[in-house]
């Protein structure tokens, strides 16, 4: 089985949604996750970018980056949502002590959407 781009977006958004998960840091830090490797993945291809190409030549969280800045050149506005939404992931994934508001959680999701209904 594989996954495309749209699952995380959808599984965010489902998350969301989902009385049951309401109000669980757990999960808003999930949502945010998912909505930037979304976006992340969706991109790569849009902007003629080979993630196995590129991981052969590099680090592999160099990409991360590549993809920012080559939106930035094509689009700044999305561009500086994407660096955004990436420092929220950070800091879900890797800044357990540091609490995730609903407020940020509904926000990312936000720009996840903006960036992909430009491309």
């Amino acid at each position: 089985m594989s996954i495309e781009s749209h699952d995380f977006i959808n599984l965010a958004n489902k998350l969301l949604n989902d009385k049951g998960y309401k109000d669980n840091e757990a999960t808003f830090r999930t949502i945010i996750s998912r909505a930037y490797y979304g976006c992340f993945l969706y991109l790569i291809p849009k902007l003629g970018l080979n993630y196995t190409t590129y991981l052969r030549k590099h680090k592999q969280g160099e990409i991360h980056q590549k993809v920012i800045d080559t939106l930035k050149d094509r689009d700044p506005t999305s561009g500086s949502f994407l660096e955004s939404l990436r420092r929220s992931r950070n800091k879900s994934d890797y800044f357990p002590g540091e609490d995730v508001l609903i407020v940020e959680v509904t926000a990312s999701l936000s720009l996840a959407h903006q960036i992909i209904s430009s491309f």
